[in-house]
């Protein structure tokens, strides 16, 4: 599951290769390694843990098309499209790898997919825990408050001023989310990107 992420426009920064290229399948997808890691593996085993990575994709011409910061839930690894499994599959914490896409595959990137060959830059960053899960997450606690709609909420911190969003702003935010088991199934702190919620739309 994809955490978190930001998309901006730039320039390719220019980074050689380690000297180490494979080719991955079919002799159509080559895999450069910008950066060996001796680590532990990303997607060793299923556990509940957040792969933490970076993504940033290119046009042939160098032109940055996505800039991503993102966390991979490690037991979701077998829920991922073909294409992220094969990037993700042997990389170790600290490799920085770049994937080589020719127009002939680039059909299967699925929101990746550019209409054109394109390169891929890929660095894991660390593993991180999930954030531990409140009290009462299996229940409202007794001092929760109650709308209109059955949704209970407890203010935790007030806000600074007295100003309030309408149904005519967007706000944003950082989330965290627990299952009712105390699961962890998603947070923007993990990717340290906030999100933006349009209201009443």
């Amino acid at each position: 599951m994809l955490m978190a992420s930001t998309a901006l426009a730039g320039s390719a920064p220019a980074q050689e290769s380690s000297g180490e290229t494979t080719l991955l399948e079919k002799g159509s997808l080559v895999q450069e390694v910008l950066i060996p890691s001796n680590g532990q593996l990303a997607f060793e085993n299923g556990s509940d843990d957040y792969v933490r990575f970076k993504l940033q994709q290119f046009d042939t011409d160098g032109a940055l098309l996505r800039d991503q910061f993102n966390a991979l839930k490690r037991n979701e690894f077998d829920q991922l499209p073909p294409f992220m499994k094969l990037f993700f599959k042997d990389l170790k914490v600290g490799n920085k790898v770049r994937y080589h896409i020719p127009a002939q595959s680039e059909q299967g990137l699925g929101e990746f997919s550019v209409g054109k060959s394109s390169v891929f830059d890929i660095e894991v960053i660390d593993i991180v825990k999930p954030y531990p899960a409140p009290e009462n997450v299996s229940s409202p606690p007794s001092d929760a408050m109650m709308t209109a709609d059955g949704v209970s909420y407890k203010i935790i911190q007030d806000g600074f001023d007295d100003q309030h969003p309408t149904t005519k702003d967007d706000v944003v935010v950082h989330y965290t989310g627990w299952q009712a088991n105390g699961t962890m199934f998603g947070s923007t702190r993990l990717a340290a990107q906030t999100a933006r919620v349009p209201l009443g739309r």
